[in-house]
């Protein structure tokens, strides 16, 4: 009884010395400080986003997948043409992109094309991140109750490493609708149903896998904040995800699958090759899934950065592990590596939400020593895995702030001049780096993949390191000297490594 009773009063300490989570939410007003500093680091955001995003297409660096696949859909939907797409797969024309991803926003953003051509669809992620940005410093300033933790909370999410995996690697539909997710939390705490219920819709038309996210959110909110006046919210999201995936999926989907085998982006055979098998056998071999969540050196990395900054905090806040959940089981238990490590744009949705979980918790620390060293820790955590995967990790790619990065073209002045050769309305095949801006056009293929090109655009250059899709350098050199020796072909410019080819009449 003794024991108890100190246990009790041990609890009692700290709820009221350490903690305080009960707060009665008002719209505050944002300190000036707050706001020019809020201002002033959105405007750094936007430089260090420019010369990492728009910075590597001016040079020729960004990718035909997904980039290029993504500008020519842009220029069909701008001319309110077919969405379909030679860039694609090489055996296998995209003969509808609603076949490959359902993404109701790319009409809306390919109409940037007529202002920014080639830059459009990067342009239009770097605004979506800004979105996002505001929308964490509203949800934190309103849930907490205190402007500086949102500024903080907005420093976090600037710095998580996912974000610049995702930025710097061409144009991406999850990204546009992970960014609404904050804005869905601030007025599902400010009990507007209305907001809440219209920023849905731009979360769920981004692509249609999302829809995974939010039922995997509303279930969470039925079980943590089971209350009359919130009933409504959750239920409405969850009905809004479920029946949204299962039209999308099961009805509108199939018809428009340009593969023999069915819907492209299903990865996950090792579970099975449909939704019932895959919930059939996490249900009855749940030790084989976990299994597979942890057994590959990317699996194991991604998790460890994650937990190191912020998910740990998750058994703190345990409804935020359904937040997660359905990010980490969809990459990890994927066929495809691509999808297990940290890099590229699959765990956008950690630096949105794990920024938010932090300031949660710190804003429920009474004493402010305690709080701000909490939070310079995870600052200094976030730099460091920042660091750690992206500067150190990724070392082969030179980055922004080293000087190769502004150097590591000899011959872009001859890349344009050699492209401006090439007439708007001819066919033409090129390297990976080149179709994304070669892609305003019916007929555009990624080289070797030919059929009846026009012209052949190659890059010499990038044959030391950027040789995709080829396995190896010398499988692409021997490739273009097949191409020189081909007779249907005649090459038209070549100056320094960089190679035009015209199909002969």
């Amino acid at each position: 009884m003794k024991i108890k009773n100190n246990v009790a009063k041990v609890i009692f300490f700290l709820k009221n010395n350490f903690f305080n989570y009960k707060k009665e939410l008002v719209e505050i007003i944002t300190p000036k400080p707050i706001k020019y500093t809020l201002w002033i680091t959105i405007l750094l955001f936007l430089a260090v986003a420019a010369l990492q995003s728009l910075y590597q297409h001016y040079t020729y660096y960004s990718n035909n997948l997904d980039l290029g696949l993504y500008n020519q859909l842009a220029y069909k939907f701008a001319h309110f043409y077919r969405p379909s797409s030679t860039l694609w797969n090489d055996d296998y024309e995209l003969k509808n992109c609603f076949g490959d991803h359902f993404t109701v926003l790319m009409p809306l953003n390919s109409q940037l094309y007529w202002i920014f051509g080639s830059y459009a669809l990067l342009v239009a992620q770097i605004i979506y991140c800004v979105i996002g940005a505001f929308g964490i410093f509203k949800l934190i300033e309103y849930k907490c109750q205190n402007s500086l933790l949102a500024l903080i909370g907005v420093l976090l999410f600037f710095t998580h490493y996912s974000l610049y995996s995702a930025i710097v690697f061409d144009s991406h539909d999850n990204i546009y609708g992970i960014m609404f997710i904050p804005w869905i939390f601030y007025f599902y705490y400010k009990n507007n149903y209305k907001a809440f219920a219209i920023t849905l819709i731009p979360f769920l038309l981004a692509r249609e896998d999302l829809a995974i996210t939010g039922i995997f959110i509303s279930i969470s909110l039925l079980i943590f904040d089971w209350k009359k006046s919130k009933r409504k919210y959750a239920l409405t999201m969850l009905l809004a995800c479920v029946g949204y995936f299962l039209i999308v999926f099961y009805i509108i989907m199939p018809p428009l699958f340009s593969l023999p085998w069915g819907y492209s982006p299903w990865r996950f055979h090792s579970l099975g090759n449909s939704i019932p098998d895959m919930f059939k056998k996490i249900i009855t071999e749940p030790l084989y899934v976990l299994g597979i969540l942890t057994d590959t050196v990317e699996k194991q990395q991604k998790i460890k950065y994650f937990l190191m900054t912020g998910g740990i905090l998750c058994f703190i806040q345990p409804r935020f592990i359904f937040f997660f959940l359905p990010t980490i089981a969809i990459t990890c238990l994927s066929d495809d590596w691509a999808f297990w490590g940290n890099m590229y744009h699959y765990n956008i949705i950690f630096a949105v939400l794990l920024p938010f979980l932090i300031i949660l918790i710190a804003s429920g620390i009474r004493l402010k020593l305690i709080r701000y060293v909490f939070l310079t820790v995870y600052m200094f955590l976030f730099i460091h895995y920042l660091n750690k995967n992206y500067f150190h990790d990724w070392s082969t790619f030179p980055r922004i702030f080293t000087s190769n990065y502004y150097h590591r073209r000899d011959n872009l002045s001859e890349i344009k001049e050699a492209l401006n050769i090439i007439p708007g309305s001819a066919s033409v095949s090129a390297i990976n780096h080149l179709t994304p801006h070669l892609a305003f056009r019916n007929k555009v293929f990624c080289y070797p993949n030919v059929k009846d090109a026009e012209y052949i655009a190659i890059n010499e250059e990038d044959m030391a390191s950027d040789f995709f899709p080829f396995l190896s350098s010398e499988e692409f050199m021997t490739s273009i000297q097949k191409l020189k020796e081909n007779k249907d072909y005649s090459l038209v410019f070549d100056k320094n490594k960089m190679l035009l080819f015209h199909r002969n009449k």
